[in-house]
């Protein structure tokens, strides 16, 4: 088989282990680079029969692809959970009462919950739609939706 095909098959699978197996170990970055190894002998950039060259550039390929695209690639919030607050929940059982926790239901998933202070409610029904205000920890504060 020829370095070109072995070179982009192999750029194939380390993609595709990136994408369907083990995210987030660099796969991608070997990936780009035996691709461009496999593009680099196709050309005739790069002789087939240099083998020990082809593996120096693809190393060194992987670790530059890695060093430009790993802080484009790292998507950072602001805030954790940031994309929960302004989202409605509903009031869990037994409802929220006063400064004590309770639980609401947001996207299928029960959270701990709590009533915004200085709100001037003592307490709101269980299924009564809320606003999520803020989130501390796993926590999260609501006030009834407007």
């Amino acid at each position: 088989m020829s370095p070109t095909i072995l070179w982009l098959l192999g750029g194939a699978v380390f993609i595709a282990l990136e994408i369907f197996g083990i995210p987030g170990i660099g796969f991608l970055f070997a990936g780009i680079a035996a691709l461009i190894i496999g593009g680099a002998v196709e050309l005739g950039f790069l002789d087939a029969d240099s083998v020990l060259l082809q593996f120096v550039l693809f190393f060194a390929m992987s670790v530059t692809s890695a060093a430009i695209l790993w802080s484009k690639l790292k998507t950072k919030s602001p805030e954790p959970y940031s994309n929960i607050v302004g989202t409605e929940a509903m009031v869990g059982v037994g409802g929220l009462v006063g400064n004590k926790e309770g639980q609401v239901k947001w996207s299928g998933t029960l959270m701990r919950a709590q009533l915004v202070e200085n709100d001037g409610l003592d307490a709101v029904a269980e299924g009564t739609a809320v606003t999520i205000e803020r989130i501390e920890g796993n926590l999260v504060f609501v006030r009834p939706k407007k």
